[in-house]
């Protein structure tokens, strides 16, 4: 429940960061292959456990605007002043979020982020999200 109640917070102030944060200026690098380890969160009735959550996610950024394919679908959107970013996609059945964290731990250590993502799914008889949260190492 604690981490649950954390995640929820962290995912929160992301959202709040992201609302009043300009974009970056002097941006992390994010661009790269990052490893992902995922946590699932709890399903809603009737939905599925999990949205996508691979193994590993390649971005790419020019200057503050970045993208990156899961599961199939480019994703793109911002990296704030804050080192926050948040990238999206959506079709008529599915959307996308990806939200996250850059940590820079320095050159020998790599880049490390942390952050969730959120998976809407719209079917003929109800709406589904699903939120895994997940922390990925640059490779």
């Amino acid at each position: 429940m604690t981490t649950r109640l954390v995640s929820l917070t962290l995912s929160l102030l992301l959202f709040a960061a992201c609302d009043n944060d300009p974009p970056c200026t002097n941006c992390p690098s994010l661009e790269g292959t990052y490893l992902f380890t995922w946590s699932t969160g709890s399903p809603q009735d009737g939905c599925p456990s999990m949205g996508p959550q691979p193994a590993a996610v390649t971005f790419t950024r020019q200057s503050a605007a970045a993208s990156a394919i899961v599961d199939g679908v480019t994703l793109k959107g911002t990296i704030y002043y804050s080192n926050n970013f948040v990238l999206h996609a959506g079709t008529d059945t599915r959307d996308l979020t990806l939200h996250g964290f850059i940590t820079d731990l320095g050159r020998d250590a790599g880049i490390l982020l942390d952050g969730s993502l959120t998976t809407q799914t719209t079917g003929a008889k109800m709406t589904c999200s699903t939120r895994d949260t997940y922390m990925a190492t640059k490779q």
